[in-house]
């Protein structure tokens, strides 16, 4: 089944023309049907493909960026290098709050 799902990628991640994308995915089910498995099958793997790349291309979010955490603290200068290293090790944003000072 791995195998068919790399197939199935690999389909995908090259670029194609129509007629090349029909001969891919007929050597895609002769291989599914040598393996014993069903043509369903593969359609199934192609459909839930294509239905992520859609999904993918459709958000303007990215997979890669990294999240990061948003926190509120107060300015204590004492602190403020152990606030710098922990923010840095565990990946959080700081707003700093000034106590009513300007």
């Amino acid at each position: 089944m791995a195998s068919l799902n790399f197939l199935v990628h690999r389909l995908f991640s090259f670029p194609l023309s129509k007629p090349r994308f029909d001969v891919e995915r007929t050597a895609v089910y002769k291989v599914a049907n040598v393996n014993g498995y069903d043509i369903k099958i593969v359609d199934k793997s192609i459909r839930r493909h294509k239905f992520k790349l859609t999904l993918r291309n459709a958000t303007s979010f990215q997979a890669d960026k990294t999240i990061w955490k948003e926190s509120q603290s107060c300015s204590i200068p004492s602190t403020q290098g152990n606030l710098v290293r922990f923010s840095k090790n565990h990946q959080v944003l700081k707003a700093f709050i000034s106590l009513g000072q300007s």
